[in-house]
This record gives structure tokens, C-alpha cells and sequence, in this order.
């Protein structure tokens, strides 16, 4: 059973936090993956991609080796609507094709601004895949004093029920969640506008996750997971239905391109406990930098220093919590073989232990 649905960017250190959790995480859990724009440079292959074509290449093959027969969510809202790939189909589309020629499946997510070309594509993969499709409707849409109307004509573009449809509640990244009682009184009566029992699966999806790291000062800093003491709220709220959780991991909403050889941020690691992320953070970059002294260190060495400071904070689950705490144990300890890694790696294990988290403490409200 699905008890978990956070919105993943299909980026290498998501898919791979995902790959690399334990099995009995990944069957509670199933992750929405926004595909991202085609970037400057892809870290997996150490090369510049210029073309959607270059960039969704091997999404295939990924897919497969990261995701396998697990069913996700995927989204191509990040990607301009008039972007297309060589031989002119949508990059949905090509997604989906290489899915199918791998016998993998997927689920399509639609949003209310998504263009007529991609919702006619998305009508052909329900049909083609009989996998249904998402409905993903944002803060603003439940606002729309014609919601219900714009879904019940979707509905009937697409000649399906809602048993075939998940709906997806995004309230994205609030102005505020204080006070949480009141956010959470205003939000449940906009779901329940367009709350239907037969939808398949409601997901309800928010974060507080800082948009920038810039306010966060080394050497660490606690953050409040708003979106997890909100989700109580609206359980309580919600009369016995039990909507599944969603956040957006460890990453704020949206998505900006970095070009990593002129932007550099500091080293850091985000660590997910309670209702809190440990951020550790670091001094220096993934780059060399010269001591008082003029001698020279790798930067990422730091990562040695900040895992320990995680070790230390009276946080640490233990190395057995996650392949991510292992790697963190190990790094600790600078075990031999052990490289300290670099920022892409820690947004893997980062997320890997966060998704390890967050399905364990739903694993153990549902049980109790």
C-alpha cells in the first residue's frame, strides 16, 4: 500500500536516493518525478547537453535501471510547452515511448494549464497503457469558483471515471504555515470541493523546505517540517479518509538551472529527523581553496567533518537506518575506501535518507 508520494526531480541524485532504498521503503512508496529541462551540463556524463533529444536520451535506460516495474508519476510541467523533440513529438510522448518499448510502466500527470497538445497525448497513453493519469491541481485552482465544472469536462474529454484518475493536491510552498491550525482549516475545505471517494488515490503534497541555502549558517541549522505536522492536521480533519503524504523531499518547489562552473555553493548535507532537517553545512566548496598558510585542500574533503558533525548531534539513527547512514558512518570514520563524495552524491544520500524517514514514520503512525 502507498503511503507515501513525494515530487522528485528526475535528476541523478533523486533517482538514484530511490534506487538505492531498501525494499520493503520502495513498496510504500511512489515517487512523482518532474522531468527537468534540458540542463548545461549532465553530471552522470560528464559532458554539455544542448538538446532535449541529448537530455532524455537515455531516460530510458534509467528508467529501467533506477526505477524498474515500479509504477511512478511522471510530470513534464518544468519543460516548455512548445519544446519538442527532433522527429516533432512532445517530450511526454517520447517518455512514454521508450517506457513501453521497455514493457515499463508510468503514469502521466495533467495539469489544468497543461496545453491541448499534451493533453491529447495523454488521452492516447491512458488508452494505450491503461495506467489512467494523474490530475495535479494547485492551491489556485482549488480557489476557481468553477473547479469542479473544468474536472467534470476533463472527465468527459477523456471518456474516464475518476477510479482511473489519482488526484494530486499541491499546495506547493505557503507564505506561511503559522499558525498550522489555521492553514490546515483553510486548505481541507478547498480539497474537499472536488473530494470525490472514488478518485483512486488522493496524494496531498506541500513543503517548508528553504528556498535558498544562503540563509542557513555553518555549522548546522534545524528547519521545521511544517508539511509534516500540517499532514496530522488534516487527518484530523479529514473525517477517516487518509489521504497519501507528500513533500518534495529534500529540494524547495520549482527548478532553477545552475551552471556548477560559475555557481558554487557551500558543501552541505541535509538530514531529515522528527519534524526537523538537520542542515550541516560547510565552509568551503566542492572546489580547492588555500589556508592562512597558502597550502592547498579539496574541498569536498569537508564532507568528512560535516558527516561526523551529524554522528555527533545526538541525531544520527544509525548506520543501519539507510544506505545513506551508512555512507555517513563510514564517511564519519573515513573508513579506507570511503571517498568523501561531492554535492551530487550528498543530494542522493540525503534524499535516500529522508524517503527511508519519512515512509517509516508513516509505516509506524498507521500501524499503531
Amino acid at each position: 500500500m502507498t503511503l507515501y508520494s513525494p515530487i522528485l526531480k528526475w535528476k541523478q541524485g533523486e533517482y538514484l536516493a530511490f534506487n538505492r532504498l531498501a525494499p520493503e521503503i520502495k513498496e510504500q512508496l511512489d515517487p512523482i518525478f518532474e522531468i527537468t529541462p534540458p540542463a548545461d551540463y549532465d553530471f552522470e556524463d560528464e559532458e554539455v547537453k544542448k538538446t532535449i533529444d541529448d537530455h532524455l536520451a537515455k531516460f530510458g535506460a534509467r528508467y529501467k535501471a533506477n526505477i524498474g516495474s515500479k509504477t511512478c508519476f511522471i510530470d513534464t510541467h518544468l519543460i516548455a510547452a512548445d519544446v519538442r523533440m527532433k522527429d516533432n513529438r512532445l517530450p511526454l510522448q517520447f517518455i512514454f515511448d521508450e517506457l513501453t518499448k521497455l514493457e515499463l510502466n508510468a503514469i502521466p500527470v495533467l495539469h489544468l494549464s497543461s496545453d491541448e497538445t499534451l493533453r491529447s497525448a495523454i488521452k492516447t497513453i491512458t488508452t494505450s497503457m491503461a495506467t489512467g493519469f494523474a490530475l495535479r491541481l494547485s492551491t489556485a485552482d482549488l480557489l476557481k469558483t468553477d473547479i469542479l465544472k473544468t474536472i467534470l469536462q476533463i472527465l468527459a474529454d477523456f471518456k474516464i471515471s475518476v477510479r482511473n484518475i489519482d488526484l494530486i493536491i499541491d499546495y506547493a510552498k505557503p507564505t506561511s504555515f503559522e499558525p498550522i491550525a489555521d492553514f490546515t482549516k483553510m486548505l481541507v475545505p478547498l480539497i474537499t470541493k472536488v473530494l470525490d471517494p472514488s478518485w483512486r488515490r488522493l496524494i496531498i503534497v506541500g513543503t517548508s523546505f528553504p528556498a535558498s541555502m544562503t540563509e542557513v549558517k555553518p555549522p548546522h541549522q534545524l528547519k521545521e517540517r511544517s508539511e509534516w505536522k500540517a499532514y496530522f492536521n488534516i487527518l484530523k480533519l479529514m473525517h477517516g479518509l487518509r489521504p497519501i503524504f507528500g513533500d518534495y523531499g529534500i529540494r524547495p518547489p520549482g527548478y532553477v538551472q545552475i551552471d556548477p562552473r560559475t555557481m558554487v555553493p557551500k558543501n552541505k548535507i541535509i538530514y531529515t529527523i522528527d519534524d526537523h532537517w538537520l542542515i550541516v553545512k560547510g565552509l568551503h566548496s566542492n572546489r580547492p581553496y588555500t589556508d592562512k598558510k597558502g597550502d592547498t585542500h579539496r574541498g569536498t574533503l569537508e564532507y568528512h567533518i560535516l558527516c561526523q558533525n551529524i554522528v555527533k548531534s545526538g541525531f544520527f539513527m544509525g548506520a543501519k537506518f539507510s544506505h545513506a547512514d551508512n555512507i555517513i558512518a563510514n564517511c564519519a570514520a573515513q573508513e579506507e575506501g570511503c571517498t568523501p563524495g561531492n554535492q551530487n552524491s550528498w543530494i542522493a544520500a540525503g534524499t535516500n535518507h529522508h524517503l527511508t524517514k519519512v515512509v517509516t514514520d508513516l509505516s509506524k503512525l498507521f500501524s499503531s
